[in-house]
């Protein structure tokens, strides 16, 4: 599991989830994306643990584009 943010996430947020399932899938790494009032977390497969948060974190440095 990876927690999405590290505090929780607004009502105005746009875009979450797709941020991280795009690349993802594009890894074709599949997960379940649970959001709650407090938190948003990913479950990945344990295998993948290591590439989907390298993977975020590069993401994470990156400017957002629109």
């Amino acid at each position: 599991m990876v927690r999405i943010g590290g505090q929780p996430l607004g009502f105005d947020e746009c875009g979450i989830v797709a941020q991280i399932s795009q690349p993802l899938a594009d890894s074709d790494i599949s997960a379940y994306y649970i959001s709650t009032f407090s938190f948003d977390h990913a479950l990945v497969p344990e295998e993948d643990i290591v590439s989907v948060t390298d993977m975020l974190q590069h993401q994470r440095k990156e400017p957002a584009t629109s």
